[in-house]
């Protein structure tokens, strides 16, 4: 009987007694969040010089080639790509990598009672952490190479934090939904390389029809990327007024994230 009415609907005083049993959890939360980011880092002896390798490498190459194919001139371009592949890069992690995280914790999860939240919430931690560290390690290999950087580090700051809180809602989400669509991961793969392009990224948004700019709002991964941009490549001058609307977006990626985790928390060790 209590399977059946949690397979019915979302109680509201049965979402709260979720959310406060989580409590309970936090020291596996944390002690999850170690464990991870020491297997990342033990034997590597670069450590997170490694992981800023590859975004360096993709801006170089980026730099090099797409202004020549695409005939567009921007003015320290490298520290706009810069801005826009640090954002994307966390994006495409946090929720690529995310998606198989239940499905590969299976047998620890049938071993003991955890509520699954637990296992995305930390990957994204883990994500925002080495993000953190990538961050500070490619500023300071543009500064060396002279380039023109004036981050506003408040900015940056709100934009990390908000994008994380997205982050968090779509890994949530997508994990579960990977648990009934095994070839899920295969799919996203797809859709992320599409947005990728899609996205302002490697190209500046000035290049597209004036007429056509308005539907980029209609890009959620777009917002995130543009709150970079303000706070690496403007600066100073950043809009604030632009961390509204992808803070109500990733808002909302998060209620409905803790909703299906909820939802489905015990239902979905049927599908594991």
């Amino acid at each position: 009987m209590r399977t059946v009415v949690y397979r019915a609907g979302i109680s509201p005083s049965g979402l709260l007694k979720y959310l406060r049993s989580l409590l309970s959890f936090r020291f596996v939360f944390v002690n999850r969040v170690i464990s991870l980011l020491h297997k990342r880092y033990h034997d590597s002896l670069l450590g997170i010089l490694w992981a800023a390798m590859t975004p360096l490498l993709m801006m170089t190459v980026m730099a090099l080639v797409f202004p020549l194919i695409l005939r567009f001139s921007v003015d320290d371009y490298l520290t706009y790509l810069f801005s826009g592949i640090l954002s994307w890069g966390f994006m495409s992690a946090a929720i690529t990598g995310t998606s198989q995280v239940l499905l590969n914790n299976k047998g620890m999860m049938k071993k003991v009672y955890l509520p699954k939240i637990i296992f995305p919430a930390s990957s994204i931690v883990v994500e925002a952490v080495n993000f953190s560290m990538v961050a500070l390690v490619l500023h300071m290999v543009l500064a060396a190479f002279g380039q023109s950087i004036h981050t506003n580090w408040l900015y940056l700051l709100s934009a990390m934090f908000v994008q994380a809180l997205f982050c968090f809602g779509m890994a949530t989400t997508i994990c579960v939904m990977a648990t009934y669509f095994r070839d899920l991961k295969h799919i996203l793969g797809v859709v992320m390389q599409a947005f990728f392009y899609l996205t302002p990224i490697i190209y500046p948004v000035t290049i597209i029809p004036e007429q056509y700019r308005p539907l980029m709002e209609l890009n959620p991964f777009y917002l995130f990327v543009r709150l970079f941009h303000q706070a690496i490549y403007l600066g100073d001058t950043a809009d604030w007024s632009l961390l509204i609307l992808p803070a109500v977006v990733a808002s909302i990626a998060a209620i409905l994230g803790i909703l299906v985790q909820y939802k489905f928390d015990r239902v979905i060790m049927y599908r594991l």
